[in-house]
C-alpha cells in the first residue's frame, strides 16, 4: 500500500509527500524493502535533492535494504547517473558521473570485472561488507558511466577492444553485457565523436554481425538505433557519401530507417553547415512517407544561414504549413526562449510570427505577453 502511494507522489512530482510517507513506514516500523527504496531513489533523481541521498543510503544499509542487494545497486548506479546528468542541464555543479557511480560501486560490488576492463581506477570508498559479484546490468551501467565521462578520450578504443575480446572468451559477466546493443551503442556514439576514432565505428557493426566463436556466447546484431547512430557520426563530421551507404546497408539488411534515423542525420548535417544535405536528406525523408516533427525543426535552428536554408526548403516541401501544424503556443514559447531571443533565428521567427497572425482573435493576451518579453 505504502509502495504504490509513494510511487504515485513520484510520478506526480510531489516529492515531498513522497518522502513523507516513506518516513511513515519507518516510525510504523515496517520494513522498507528494495520496492520502496527504489522508487524512492527515482524521486530523488527527478527532483535533484541530492543533499538526502548519502543519509537514505545509510538507512538502507542499517535496514538490511544494502548490501548483497544487486537489484538496489543498480538502482542507486542509476540514481547517480540521472542526478549528475540534470544536474549538469540545470547548471548545478557535480563530480564527474564515473567517478560518482565508482564510488557507489566499490562500496558494494567486486571490482575485479571492472580491473579486467581497465576501468577501475582507486576510490577511497569505504566497502560494505559482504561484497558482492555485480550483475551484468551493473557492469553495463559502469561501462556506460565511463563513456560518458571519458567521452574525448584516445583510451576509449583501446576499452572496446577489451570489452570485445572478453565478450569472444564468453566472460561469465561481461558476456552477457553483448545480448542488448547498448554498450555497442554507445562505443559507436563515442567513438564517432573523434575523427581519428570514427573508422573504428563499422568494425564495431561488423563484430555484432559476425558469428561467436564460442558456443552459448550470444551477441546483439546491429538495430536500427545502432544503425542511426553510425549514420549520425559520418553526418556529423560532414561525410555524406558514408552516412549515405549506411542507409543503403541497413536496407540491404532488412532495417528500414525510421523517424530516428532521420532526426539523426539531419541533425548531423545541420550542425555540419551542410545545407545541401540537409534539404536532400529532408526530400528523403518525406518521400519515405515520414512527417517532418518538431525535433527535426529544432536540429534545423543549428544551421546559421536560416534564410538560405528556409530558401531551400521551400523548393522541395511545404515548410511553410509543416511549421504551421507543428507549432502550438507552448511550442513557440520555448523556441522564442532558447533561439529566437538568443540569435535571432529567421527561419523560427518567421513560423511565429505567421502563427500568431493566425491566433490572434483567440490568444490576444498571451500574444502580446510574448511580444513583451522578446521585443
Amino acid at each position: 500500500m505504502l509502495n504504490a502511494m509513494i510511487t504515485t507522489a513520484v510520478e506526480a512530482e510531489d516529492f515531498e509527500t513522497a518522502y513523507s510517507i516513506f518516513d511513515v513506514a519507518r516510525f510504523k516500523r515496517m520494513r522498507r524493502g528494495t520496492v520502496m527504496y527504489s522508487v524512492i531513489f527515482k524521486g530523488v533523481a527527478q527532483s535533484l535533492n541530492h543533499n538526502i541521498l548519502e543519509g537514505l543510503v545509510l538507512r538502507a544499509e542499517e535496514e538490511g535494504a544494502l548490501p548483497r542487494n544487486n537489484p538496489l545497486v543498480f538502482c542507486l548506479l542509476v540514481t547517480v547517473w540521472k542526478l549528475l546528468h540534470r544536474g549538469r542541464k540545470s547548471g548545478s555543479q557535480y563530480p564527474q558521473v564515473y567517478t560518482a557511480m565508482l564510488q557507489v560501486y566499490a562500496r558494494y560490488c567486486d571490482v575485479f570485472p571492472l580491473q579486467e576492463l581497465g576501468i577501475y581506477m582507486s576510490e577511497k570508498s569505504k566497502r560494505v561488507e559482504p561484497i558482492s559479484k555485480p550483475t551484468p546490468q551493473i557492469l553495463c551501467i559502469m561501462l556506460l558511466g565511463f563513456m560518458a565521462q571519458h567521452s574525448n578520450s584516445n583510451h576509449l578504443l583501446d576499452l572496446y577492444m577489451r570489452y570485445h575480446s572478453l565478450v569472444k572468451q564468453n566472460h561469465p559477466l561481461i558476456a552477457p553485457i553483448a545480448q542488448t546493443d547498448h554498450v555497442a551503442n554507445a562505443f559507436v556514439l563515442h567513438l564517432g565523436r573523434n575523427i581519428r576514432t570514427l573508422p573504428a565505428c563499422p568494425m564495431i557493426l561488423r563484430n555484432m554481425l559476425e558469428p561467436p566463436t564460442i558456443a552459448n556466447t550470444i551477441v546483439a546484431e546491429p538495430s536500427v538505433q545502432t544503425w542511426s547512430i553510425l549514420a549520425f557520426s559520418y553526418s556529423i563530421q560532414g561525410q555524406k557519401p558514408a552516412a549515405e551507404r549506411v542507409l543503403a546497408m541497413m536496407r540491404e539488411r532488412g532495417y528500414m530507417p525510421n523517424d530516428v534515423t532521420w532526426n539523426s542525420i539531419i541533425s548531423g548535417y545541420a550542425k555540419c553547415q551542410d545545407i545541401k544535405a540537409v534539404v536532400e536528406a529532408m526530400r528523403q525523408m518525406t518521400s519515405a512517407g515520414f512527417e517532418v516533427n518538431s525535433r527535426i525543426l529544432r536540429a534545423l535552428t543549428h544551421v546559421v544561414d536560416q534564410k538560405g536554408l528556409l530558401g531551400s526548403l521551400r523548393k522541395v516541401i511545404d515548410i511553410d504549413q509543416i511549421y504551421e501544424r507543428q507549432f502550438d503556443l507552448k511550442d513557440q514559447s520555448e523556441l522564442i526562449t532558447s533561439k529566437v531571443q538568443g540569435n535571432g533565428s529567421e527561419i523560427i521567427q518567421y513560423a511565429v510570427k505567421k502563427k500568431q497572425r493566425q491566433v490572434l482573435d483567440n490568444h490576444e493576451a498571451t500574444i502580446k505577453s510574448q511580444e513583451g518579453a522578446y521585443d
